[in-house]
């Protein structure tokens, strides 16, 4: 009968704990933040809008500055259903908690780092992008010019360029001796003969001199082709 008692009693004495337990705890999550108070991650948000917004308003002049600081901050407590009060409220209350500003200032940081690295590296996407397209001007541009100066820099002859002019620069670069128009043209250089080994040459058999048949020379007169050409009717 005892031993009953007893667990009742403890039963009793659980559920009341457990009651009681869960009050608390429902107690501290309602009031973890007093009314109009905004939570962590909203004012980690607020407060870097706004420390971009002073950044910008401090490269403004000071006359510019104070002319449009109350449109932007009207503009950003709007966004979070504030105003002038109840901003300097919230300021006032994470700051009465020094543990809670730390960590709200450290997440603020970190939030404008990230933000920094990703325009940095847009900015250096869209300026090496500039870059080429600046570098691809620059060469069609040194391209023309020299295009140009081709046309514009030509060195010109001081006599004119006939027919008989350019025959000949034709026939100069043939490997044959003419007599055109007056020229007498050399052929190209005939290149050099092989030289037959000295084996071979000792073995034929010694010759006298009058035994060996030389070529006849042509006459001086059949060192020269005459050329035959039209008369030009002009």
């Amino acid at each position: 009968m005892c031993f009953l008692i007893f667990v009742q009693i403890y039963k009793m004495q659980r559920l009341l704990y457990s009651i009681l337990l869960s009050f608390f705890v429902f107690i501290s999550c309602t009031n973890s933040l007093p009314k109009g108070i905004l939570s962590e991650k909203k004012m980690t948000s607020l407060l870097k809008e706004v420390q971009v917004m002073d950044a910008y308003l401090s490269t403004l002049p000071v006359d510019s500055a104070k002319k449009v600081i109350n449109s932007y901050y009207d503009v950003i407590f709007d966004k979070y259903d504030l105003d002038s009060t109840s901003f300097a409220t919230n300021l006032d209350y994470y700051l009465s908690h020094p543990t809670e500003a730390e960590k709200l200032y450290d997440n603020v940081l970190v939030s404008l780092r990230e933000e920094q690295t990703q325009i940095n590296k847009t900015d250096s996407i869209r300026n090496v992008v500039i870059q080429d397209s600046v570098n691809r001007v620059a060469r069609l541009h040194e391209d023309m010019m020299y295009r140009r100066s081709l046309i514009t820099n030509v060195h010109l002859d001081s006599t004119a360029l006939t027919y008989q002019d350019v025959q000949r620069i034709v026939y100069t670069q043939i490997p044959f001796r003419l007599n055109a128009y007056g020229y007498d043209i050399q052929p190209l250089p005939q290149p050099v003969p092989a030289q037959v080994p000295l084996e071979t040459i000792r073995e034929q058999p010694a010759q006298p001199d009058a035994l060996i048949e030389r070529p006849a020379l042509p006459a001086p007169s059949e060192t020269r082709i005459p050329l035959q050409t039209k008369p030009v009717i002009r």
